[in-house]
């Protein structure tokens, strides 16, 4: 895979509401089995009262939700991602999306080492700025931020500030991503809250 691979503002309502709540264990705690999904589904998106979209992916085994003007394609091959580019929503099946704005992926197993902060093959990550340890969905995990401070022969363009969450719940690894393109809106409030608040994980 080439320098860019594959990613993904609701209330724990909302997805409750949509059945995507989290599943619990005897003991309380959260859960990461696939009944965290309650009740099988389509795949995204499924339109809610808020105008959020709720996604679904069972392949990746996440859901979240997010605006619906985002216009994300979720994918079920490939292990499942999901992503949203400037082009336009793209077909599945493609390996680059070097004009994404957003992407998911959720290989099987730990493939941190190819993910921030260790630059490996899957997304290009600039010049790291700052790290922050999260919990979302009990799974403990990291928030990393990113400037590119050069100019590349493809996007993202210079200028560019990232945010890559990473987690590994025993079994996927999960990796969201943000590109804020110099010239887009800021959506990072919005992207931030989708993942601390909508994310759920199941295995």
């Amino acid at each position: 895979m080439s320098g860019r691979s594959f990613v993904v503002l609701a209330s724990a309502s909302m997805m409750a509401a949509c059945g995507l709540a989290p599943s619990t264990t005897a003991s309380g705690a959260r859960g990461t089995s696939s009944s965290s999904i309650s009740s099988p589904v389509p795949d995204s998106p499924i339109p809610t009262a808020s105008g959020q979209v709720a996604y679904v992916n069972r392949a990746g085994q996440f859901t979240f939700a997010a605006p619906a003007d985002w216009h994300i394609q979720s994918c079920e091959d490939l292990g499942g991602y999901a992503v949203s580019t400037h082009s336009g929503p793209p077909p599945c099946g493609r390996l680059e999306y070097n004009d994404a704005w957003f992407i998911v992926e959720s290989p099987s197993g730990d493939q941190r080492q190819a993910l921030p902060p260790n630059r490996g093959s899957s997304f290009y990550t600039g010049t790291l700025t700052g790290t922050t340890e999260v919990t979302v969905d009990g799974v403990r995990g990291n928030r990393y931020t990113a400037t590119v401070d050069k100019d590349l022969p493809l996007p993202p363009p210079k200028g560019t500030t990232q945010i890559y969450y990473v987690f590994f719940n025993g079994y996927r690894t999960y990796a969201f991503v943000y590109d804020h393109f110099p010239a887009d809106p800021d959506r990072s409030a919005d992207f931030d809250g989708l993942v601390q608040r909508t994310v759920r994980f199941s295995a």
